[in-house]
């Protein structure tokens, strides 16, 4: 059974020194074992507002958020099951299917979103 995949929702402090909510938006690349993850954050007047969360969206979403999509990055399926495994991040319940589509269509209409995981996210999707 494959550990991370599409959908996936972990805690994870990072370099920042503040945990985040991160996001799973595909399953890793069968060629490049990459995945592509973006960060939740908290709403402030500067964030990005092409997807805004509400409490009852996920069950870690306790006040208004925003899916900060500068934050979408690659990577390694490795990587990711590493940091799971030593605890460096925690699990939180995985996205709902209609939150991960939500989640994904963003990704596609943000401006913030880097070309290229755009592009590669459409290959993904199907889109």
């Amino acid at each position: 059974m494959q550990f991370v995949y599409a959908g996936r929702a972990f805690l994870w402090t990072g370099k920042m020194g503040v945990p985040h909510l991160w996001l799973v938006l595909t399953d890793p690349d069968p060629k490049t074992t990459l995945i592509i993850t973006v960060m939740v954050v908290t709403e402030r007047p500067h964030t990005d507002r092409t997807v805004v969360l509400e409490p009852g969206d996920h069950s870690f979403i306790r006040h208004r958020s925003s899916i900060d999509y500068g934050s979408a990055r690659y990577v390694p399926i490795s990587k990711m099951s590493g940091i799971l495994r030593n605890s460096a991040a925690n699990l939180q319940p995985d996205m709902t299917p209609k939150l991960l589509a939500r989640v994904r269509q963003g990704l596609l209409a943000s401006p913030r979103t880097i070309n290229a995981i755009a592009d590669d996210c459409r290959k993904a999707f199907g889109k």
